[in-house]
C-alpha cells in the first residue's frame, strides 16, 4: 500500500487516474496541514517533513546534505502500468534528480516518535555511498499518446520556422535533410522534455 498525502486537491486531481493505473494499491489522503521545507543550494538538499498520517501517527523526516558543489542529473524513470489495456503512455521524467548522499549528510526518519533505520543503496553510485532516498527538483508527470479514435488533421509547417504550436504544446523541429524530426516538446506550464536527435545534439 502506498499512501499519498496532500493539502490541495488540485495537485492530484488531474493525476489521480494515472497514479492508480501505475500503482497496484494506493490511497489518497487530504490533510489540513503538512509542515515541510524543501530547499536546494550548492551544498545539496535541505528538506523537512512533518505530518500525521491516516492512523494519526506522527511522521517526521529530515535530510540535510553537506556536499560542496552538489551535482544533479536527469532521468526518464522506468515505470510499469497496471492496466492490461492502457489508454496512454505514462511518462515520469525526473529533472534535476539526485540520490541522497550518505557522507556528511544529516538524516533521520521518525514514526510516532521512534527512530527508524535509513535504507542504503547496496552498491555505490558515482563512487559514493547513497541512501535509497531520492528527489527531483523538477519532476514531470504526464500522459502521451492518449487513446484517440477519429480523424487526425495535419499540422502545417512553414519553413524556415521550425516550430509548431497545437493547443498547449509547442513542437520544436530539426531539419535533417528535409526530413523533420522532433527536437523538443514544450508545455504551456514551462515543463520541457528533450529528445536526442543525434550524437552531437544532446538535451
Amino acid at each position: 500500500m502506498m499512501d499519498i498525502y496532500y493539502t490541495n486537491e488540485v495537485v492530484v486531481k488531474n493525476r489521480e487516474k494515472m497514479i492508480m493505473d501505475l500503482l497496484t494499491n494506493v490511497s489518497f489522503n487530504q490533510l489540513e496541514e503538512i509542515e515541510y521545507k524543501f530547499q536546494f543550494d550548492e551544498m545539496g538538499l535541505d528538506a523537512y517533513l512533518f505530518l500525521k498520517d491516516k492512523l494519526e501517527k506522527e511522521i517526521e523526516i529530515k535530510i540535510k546534505e553537506k556536499t560542496h558543489e552538489r551535482e544533479l542529473a536527469s532521468i526518464l524513470s522506468p515505470i510499469g502500468a497496471v492496466s492490461k489495456k492502457p489508454e496512454y503512455f505514462p511518462i515520469v521524467f525526473l529533472n534535476k534528480f539526485g540520490m541522497v548522499i550518505k557522507k556528511n549528510t544529516e538524516i533521520f526518519v521518525k514514526i510516532h516518535g521512534l527512530l527508524r533505520d535509513t535504507a542504503e543503496m547496496p552498491v555505490r553510485m558515482n563512487g559514493m555511498n547513497v541512501y535509497l532516498a531520492r528527489y527531483s527538483l523538477e519532476p514531470i508527470i504526464c500522459n502521451w499518446n492518449n487513446y484517440f479514435k477519429g480523424n487526425m488533421n495535419p499540422m502545417i509547417l512553414n519553413p524556415p520556422t521550425l516550430n509548431i504550436s497545437n493547443k498547449d504544446i509547442t513542437y520544436y523541429l530539426l531539419n535533417n535533410s528535409d526530413y523533420y524530426e522532433i527536437k523538443q516538446i514544450y508545455g504551456n506550464d514551462g515543463e520541457v522534455l528533450r529528445f536526442l536527435t543525434d550524437s552531437t545534439n544532446r538535451g
